[in-house]
C-alpha cells in the first residue's frame, strides 16, 4: 500500500483518533474526494483487522506526524538522516518513508542511495517492537489490541513485497549490465554475515525474471564447448582451435556478469550456485582434455585461468582450477605477465580497501605500474593476449572508481580514474560499462554529459559561485598588471627621453601583447 493510497492519508486521520472522529473526518474528506472512496476508508480503520495493514503502512509510533514527514521531506532531499533523528522515526516508519520516495524521476544517484538505506532499515525491523507501537496507538483511539504475531508477521511480509516492488520500478529502467554490477556492489557493502533479507528478495526477483536469458547465455558456451571436442576429434589448425578457445572464455566471462550477483548470494548464504557449479565442471573438463589427450597445455591453461576468475564465488570450481593452474604451468611468459598483473591488481584492491581516501594515487600507480608490461605485452605478444590484460587493467580500474565515489563522494577524481580506465578497455562491453559510470558521475557533479570540458573548472562539490568568484579575479588581476607595466614602461622612456610618439607606440605593443596573451 502506497503511502496516497492509505485510508489514514485519505482521511488525514491519525491512528490514535477514535471511530467518533473518524466519522467525522470521513464526512469532511467526502468534500474533496469521492463519497465512497471516503466512506470505504473510514470502514477499513473501523474494522481492527482490516486497519492492521493501513497501519503498518503509515507511521506507527509517528502517528501525528505522518504528512508533515513526507512534505517535509520533499523540499530537502538530502536530510534523510537528519529527518529520521528530528522526528525520532522508528525502523518501520523510516522504511515506509524511503519506499515512498524512491522515483523513476529521481537521479541515479539518489535512487542508490534510497535504495541502501531501505535495505539497512528493514533488517532492523523488530517485530516485539512493532506490535507495541501499533498496540500503543489502539489503546488511545479505542480499537482491540493485536493479539496474534502471526498477522504482524503476514503483514510485514507483504511489506516486504511492497518495497520490492518500489525498488523494481526504478531497477526495470536500468541496463541489464548496470542492474547486476549494482547487486553486486550491494552484496559486497553489507558487513553483516548474514545476506539482508530485503537484498536477498531482490537479488532472487533478479534470478526469476533474467533466468531465461541466463539459460540463453549458458547454451552458447555449451555450444562452443561441443563445437572444440568436434574440432579436435578431427584435423585441426593450432589458430583455429585457439580461436575457439578465446571464443570460449569471452562467452563464459559474458555468462558470468549476469550470474555473478546470484553466486555471491548464494555464497553468502554458505551455498553454492548449483548451475554455475554444473557450468564450471564442463568447462574444467574441457580443459583438462585438451591438455591430457590433446597436448594443448596453453590452450587449457588459458581456459583454467579465465575459470579461476569467472568462478571465484563457486568455491569448488575455483579450488580445483587452481590445482589445475599450479599443474599446467609452464615456463610461458604469459603466465608471469598473467601473475604479475594480477598482483599489481590484487594489491590495488586490497590497499584501496584499506586506505580508501588514498584510491587515486592507488589508482595512478597501478597505471604506472601496468603500462610498461603492457606495452611489452603489444610488442611481444599475440593481440588477444594484450586484450586480455589490458581489459583486467580497465575493469580494475572501473572498480576503484566506483568504490572511490560510492564511498568519498569525490566524484571529480572517479571521473578520472574512469577516463584512464576508458584507455585499457579492450572489450566493447567494458567500455560501455565504464562510460556509464562516467555518465552517473558527471550528472552527480551537475554537469551534462556532453560537457567534459568542464570537468577541469569544477570540484568534487561543485559550486558555481565560485567558478565566477575565479573569473572575477582573473580580470582585475589583468588590469592590475596592465597599469603596473604601464607604470614601468613610463619610467624607463623617461629615463632615456624617449619622444611622445615613440612612448605611445611602445605602451600600445605592450597592452595589445598582454591582453591578447591573456586571451
Amino acid at each position: 500500500m502506497h503511502l496516497f493510497d492509505n485510508p489514514f492519508y485519505l482521511l488525514k486521520a491519525s491512528p490514535k483518533d477514535n471511530r467518533k472522529k473518524l466519522l467525522e473526518l470521513a464526512d469532511e474528506a467526502a468534500f474533496d474526494m469521492d463519497s465512497i472512496k471516503a466512506n470505504e476508508s473510514r470502514s477499513i480503520l473501523s474494522n481492527p483487522r482490516k486497519r492492521l495493514e493501513a497501519e503498518i503502512s503509515f507511521f506507527p509510533g509517528n502517528t501525528s506526524m505522518g504528512k508533515k514527514i513526507f512534505s517535509s521531506f520533499r523540499s530537502k532531499k538530502y536530510d534523510l538522516t537528519n529527518m529520521k533523528n528530528v522526528w525520532k522515526l522508528n525502523s518501520l516508519s523510516y522504511a515506509n518513508l524511503i519506499a515512498n520516495l524512491i522515483d523513476k524521476n529521481n537521479s541515479d544517484f539518489e535512487n542508490i542511495y534510497l535504495i541502501r538505506l531501505l535495505i539497512k532499515t528493514f533488517n532492523e525491523f523488530d517485530l516485539s517492537e512493532i506490535k507495541f507501537l501499533i498496540n500503543e496507538d489502539r489503546s488511545t483511539s479505542g480499537f482491540p489490541e493485536v493479539e496474534n504475531n502471526k498477522d504482524i508477521e503476514d503483514q510485514i511480509n507483504s511489506r516486504k513485497s511492497f518495497y520490492l516492488g518500489c525498488i523494481k520500478k526504478y531497477t526495470s529502467e536500468l541496463k541489464l549490465n548496470i542492474y547486476s554490477s549494482l547487486l553486486v556492489s550491494l552484496i559486497e557493502e553489507s558487513n553483516a554475515i548474514k545476506e539482508p533479507i530485503l537484498l536477498s528478495g531482490l537479488i532472487d526477483s533478479f534470478e526469476l525474471q533474467f533466468k531465461q536469458y541466463v539459460l540463453t547465455e549458458e547454451e552458447k558456451v555449451t555450444s562452443i564447448i561441443e563445437n572444440i571436442k568436434t574440432m579436435t576429434s578431427s584435423d585441426y589448425t593450432k589458430s583455429a582451435l585457439k580461436k575457439l578457445v578465446i571464443r570460449l572464455n569471452k562467452e563464459l566471462r559474458e555468462w558470468d556478469k549476469l550470474v555473478q550477483p546470484i553466486q555471491l548470494s548464494t555464497q553468502k548464504r554458505g551455498l553454492e550456485h548449483i548451475q554455475s557449479k554444473n557450468l564450471g565442471f564442463k568447462v574444467r573438463n574441457l580443459a583438462l582434455e585438451l591438455n591430457n589427450t590433446h597436448n594443448e597445455t596453453d590452450l587449457a591453461h588459458l581456459i583454467t585461468l579465465n575459470l579461476m576468475d569467472v568462478f571465484q564465488e563457486v568455491t569448488s570450481i575455483s579450488d580445483l582450477s587452481k590445482k589445475d593452474s599450479e599443474a599446467l604451468k609452464s615456463s610461458r611468459e604469459e603466465d608471469k605477465v598473467i601473475s604479475e598483473v594480477m598482483e599489481y591488481i590484487t594489491d590495488a584492491r586490497k590497499n584501496a580497501e584499506e586506505k580508501p581516501n588514498q584510491t587515486f594515487i592507488i589508482s595512478e600507480k597501478l597505471i604506472s605500474l601496468c603500462s610498461t608490461l603492457l606495452e611489452d605485452v603489444k610488442e611481444n605478444h599475440t593481440d588477444d593476449f594484450y586484450c586480455f590484460i589490458s581489459d583486467k587493467v580497465a575493469l580494475c580500474l572501473n572498480g576503484l572508481a566506483v568504490s572511490h565515489g560510492n564511498k568519498s563522494k569525490r566524484f571529480k577524481e572517479s571521473i578520472l580514474i574512469l577516463k584512464k580506465a576508458l584507455t585499457n578497455a579492450a572489450e566493447a562491453d567494458t567500455f560501455e560499462l565504464i562510460e556509464d559510470n562516467i555518465k552517473i558521475y558527471m550528472q552527480n557533479l551537475g554537469l551534462s554529459v556532453h560537457d567534459e570540458s568542464s570537468l577541469n573548472n569544477v570540484n568534487d562539490n561543485f559550486n558555481e559561485a565560485k567558478g565566477k568568484i575565479g573569473k572575477i579575479g582573473d580580470f582585475f588581476g589583468m588590469v592590475f598588471g596592465i597599469f603596473s607595466l604601464i607604470f614601468v614602461i613610463i619610467i624607463f622612456l623617461s629615463i632615456f627621453s624617449v619622444s611622445p610618439g615613440g612612448a605611445l607606440f611602445f605602451l600600445s605593443i605592450f597592452v595589445f601583447s598582454i591582453i591578447f596573451s591573456k586571451k
